[in-house]
């Protein structure tokens, strides 16, 4: 009886261990996954335009607005077409997406007011939003980064003598494939220090800073 119980305890413990190896063995997970990764990609695209595009002779009117709001555009009283202003765009780093938008106002004059709309396209896979535009005009550099009236130094002389008012697409977010007309004005303010800001042509670089959706805090 003794041996018979010994063999029955043996046989117990054995399919216990069995039972304990095959506990472990099921526990166990293997996961295989394929992970493609994205990329970030923003292209300014034409259509480019100018409220103010042509230079004398061609008969278009020049515009004006009020200061510091810049609201109430309407064409100069008594009607004058002298001022006109033109854009293209650059790629800077020669990857086929042109990424800086070129803008120059020419023959401008106190209370001289232009308007650009321009278009931009996510060409990458991933959403991003707009955290911030930079205006560069080679000396100093303006940020953007909320809908409101910013004011640019262009003459390099400590006084500034053009307002920008920007209102649109800032904190936005566009996925891919995804268009957006974006646009902002401009206006000249006196500026009676030298050099003589009146008749000159004025050029600056605006590029659009975009962060993957998941990156913005």
């Amino acid at each position: 009886m003794k041996k018979i119980g010994l063999i029955c305890l043996a046989v117990v413990l054995a399919v216990g261990a069995i039972g304990f190896g095959y506990a472990n063995w099921t526990d166990t997970v293997v996961v295989e996954e394929n992970v493609a990764t994205g990329n970030v990609c923003v292209e300014f695209q034409y259509p480019l335009t100018f409220t103010d595009p042509f230079p004398p002779p061609t008969p278009t009117p020049d515009w004006t607005c009020d200061p510091v709001t810049m609201n109430n555009v309407r064409p100069v009283a008594p009607p004058k077409n002298v001022g006109w202003g033109e854009g293209i765009y650059v790629d800077t780093d020669a990857d086929t997406y042109y990424d800086t938008l070129q803008v120059t106002l020419h023959d401008v004059y106190p209370c001289y007011y232009n308007h650009v709309d321009f278009w931009v396209h996510n060409c990458g896979t991933i959403p991003v939003i707009l955290t911030k535009v930079t205006i560069d005009d080679g000396t100093t550099t303006q940020d953007i980064t909320a809908n409101g009236v910013y004011y640019l130094d262009l003459n390099g002389n400590g006084i500034d003598d053009f307002e920008i008012k920007w209102g649109n697409h800032l904190g936005a977010q566009f996925e891919p494939c995804d268009d957006a007309d974006i646009s902002f004005g401009m206006h000249m303010l006196q500026d009676d220090d030298p050099p003589d800001m009146q008749g000159q042509s004025y050029t600056f670089y605006l590029t659009l800073h975009f962060v993957q959706w998941n990156m913005v805090p």
